[in-house]
């Protein structure tokens, strides 16, 4: 695929992913909060590209993502 055709979508899948697989290695590092802080903005970039490619099992796999990440950061400033 020719780079000029690429759009905005195929950006946010990348780094989102590129994103994903640092929180991963943060998680096993326990490198804590900096792994749920990336993992929520890993997540909710792929629910962003998820609901434009409008893949169902995506939007329900990055919404459960993205709530259960919100939960520990809204757990550790409590």
């Amino acid at each position: 695929m020719d780079i000029h055709k690429r759009d905005h979508v195929w950006l946010v899948k990348w780094i989102s992913s590129i994103l994903m697989v640092v929180t991963m290695a943060l998680t096993a590092a326990n490198i804590f909060p900096l792994n749920i802080t990336l993992g929520v903005i890993s997540s909710i970039g792929w629910l962003y590209v998820s609901l434009r490619w409008s893949d169902r099992s995506l939007i329900i796999l990055n919404s459960t993502a993205v709530f259960i990440y919100t939960l520990g950061i809204f757990k550790l400033f409590s």
